[in-house]
């Protein structure tokens, strides 16, 4: 089998891929801050390895490990509801940081022992961000809780915690910088000493739930696979290392913004059965109009609003016997899977997917391509109330835009 084969029963996701691979979007995050000395020679990956494992003349701390804990701390933070802001307020205080000489990337001591600076120079950041995104946040989401005086960068969707500022750097912040002092390899050694029997994803779980060093609450499982598609995808910080992961490898992050997107663009319907995926309330959805769910195999799509929690469909669909399966399947060992072949659940299906085109293509396409055009795609025109599909990169292949009868999948919400 091969990526034309998708033709036969995922012609709607086979589309959406090729269109995206032919689009470009400006990442989120892609850049080697300037602070942190580090050349950015990811174009030539074995000068890249040279220039990761260069150590600090001060700390002898390497290059690589630098990155992993800038990296790692960006994807913490980032589990509010405003990423521009977030991102803004990470990056301005970082650079604050090493501008009066407190290098807390290089040194996390230096983080307790300059506590006090930090956290006021994080107000007084969080003060400037607040001016600069609070209308632009409450205006992208019409919603009665979305108001321009509720914004706040530490009121973190989703997780525990509060909105005080000592508690966001401290538990937040600060426990992403320590935890490279945690264990006697540093981050480096914590996350890539088992890359031969882990997978990306395997070891995003462990990172958040190691019984001694994970991060628990601090982090969820979306930023935990964040982390693991910036470090493993963006920045290459595999590069050089024994058993070394590919780009190819991340893990897509899949947040609420991209599952809305799943929804409608086809690849749930193609690979799982939006029906399916209704039929029982472990896989996420939940009606908002008391409608009924869809009776076991009948393959209906009932009327109505429905809302997905995503980590449920992330963490438990999978992909049931019939064509896709075993394309999947075929696909997956051509790939150089061994051993079971694997459940295909939505993450591990886009990495089988972006593997198949970029052999069909001759180019690389990985899911932080696929991640970084639909987070554009759901932060603006593909929203939950009011899809401006006329708008939309994908207008033209999209499923529920294109087929009649897939229109009600407009009412799924994320």
């Amino acid at each position: 089998m091969s990526w034309s084969d998708l033709s036969s029963f995922a012609p709607r996701t086979k589309a959406v891929f090729e269109s995206i691979e032919q689009q470009t979007r400006t990442p989120v995050i892609d850049v080697v801050p300037s602070y942190l000395g580090i050349v950015d020679c990811r174009f030539d990956l074995s000068a890249w390895a040279i220039e990761l494992d260069r150590t600090d003349v001060i700390t002898s701390v390497s290059n690589r490990e630098v990155m992993l804990r800038y990296v790692l701390s960006r994807a913490i933070v980032d589990q509010g509801s405003d990423i521009e802001g977030v991102e803004m307020w990470h990056s301005k205080l970082l650079e604050g940081c090493y501008r009066k000489g407190i290098r807390i990337l290089h040194n996390p001591s230096e983080f307790v022992d300059n506590f006090a600076q930090i956290l006021q120079m994080g107000v007084e950041i969080r003060d400037e961000v607040v001016l600069e995104r609070a209308q632009i946040w409450a205006d992208q989401k019409k919603s009665k809780t979305r108001k321009v005086n509720s914004y706040t960068l530490f009121n973190v969707d989703g997780q525990r915690g509060g909105k005080q500022a000592h508690w966001f750097m401290s538990a937040r912040f600060f426990p992403a910088v320590l935890l490279a002092n945690a264990h006697y390899g540093g981050l480096s050694g914590l996350l890539f000493a088992n890359m031969s029997n882990e997978t990306p994803i395997d070891m995003s779980r462990r990172l958040r739930n190691d019984p001694v060093y994970g991060l628990g609450w601090c982090i969820g499982d979306k930023a935990c696979d964040l982390f693991s598609k910036w470090a493993i995808g963006t920045f290459r910080l595999c590069a050089g290392l024994k058993d070394e992961w590919d780009s190819s490898d991340a893990p897509l992050p899949m947040d609420q913004r991209i599952g809305r997107l799943m929804i409608r663009f086809g690849f749930m319907d193609e690979f799982f059965g939006v029906s399916r995926m209704m039929e029982k309330k472990q896989f996420g959805f939940n009606p908002d109009d008391n409608q009924l769910r869809p009776k076991v195999n009948s393959g209906e799509i009932p009327d109505g609003r429905w809302f997905l929690q995503v980590m449920e469909f992330r963490r438990k669909a999978n992909v049931g016997k019939g064509l896709a399966h075993d394309w999947l399947s075929q696909e997956w060992k051509s790939q150089g899977g061994v051993g079971k072949v694997p459940k295909f659940r939505p993450q591990e299906v886009i990495g089988v997917l972006c593997k198949s085109l970029s052999s069909h293509s001759g180019v690389s396409f990985t899911p932080v391509e696929i991640d970084d055009q639909l987070m554009g795609l759901g932060g603006t025109v593909c929203t939950d109330d009011s899809p401006n599909c006329s708008e939309c990169n994908l207008k033209s292949v999209c499923q529920a835009n294109n087929d009649p009868e897939k229109f009600n999948l407009k009412s799924c919400y994320t």
